[in-house]
């Protein structure tokens, strides 16, 4: 895959984003904060979903998933 740096490099963002809102949960935010964060985190999701649908599909592969 190419890009595979950049795909890990999204999912650690991801990742982060979802961690931050557990805190956020935890230390009672404001609602504004977490759905601020929940839209960061649907906006990695697509960039990731992106980035893998741009990918050469690989021989092996019979089903895409899209």
């Amino acid at each position: 895959m190419k890009n595979r740096n950049l795909v890990y490099k999204r999912i650690n963002q991801l990742e982060n984003t979802l961690v931050n809102l557990k805190r956020i949960v935890s230390t009672q935010e404001p609602i504004e904060v977490y759905k601020t964060n929940i839209g960061q985190a649907m906006d990695l999701l697509d960039k990731i979903k992106d980035l893998v649908e741009t990918q050469p599909l690989d021989p092996s592969e019979i089903n895409p998933i899209r």
